[in-house]
């Protein structure tokens, strides 16, 4: 008798967590549209995101008086131009 007690409440307990998954499911699907526009939408405005970055003229001639691209002469150069303006 307890033995059958046992197992129709271990039924009643697996039909509420099947009910329960059968709930969130579509809860789960409509939250995963909704991100998934979401991040579509965001992605269609930001068409900039793929330009390099503005960088300061300064540090640019920095850069490149570092690496050996320009001699210091022109660095000089370029630097009181830029500080002129």
């Amino acid at each position: 008798m307890m033995a059958l007690g046992f197992n129709n409440m271990l039924g009643d307990v697996t039909w509420g967590l099947a009910m329960l998954i059968m709930m969130l499911i579509p809860v789960v699907i409509l939250v995963g549209a909704v991100y998934l526009g979401y991040r579509l939408w965001e992605r269609g405005h930001k068409k900039d995101s793929y330009e390099m970055p503005a960088q300061e003229p300064l540090e640019v001639i920095k850069r490149r008086y570092a690496r050996g691209e320009i001699t210091r002469e022109q660095y000089g150069q370029m630097k009181d131009d830029l500080l002129l303006k």
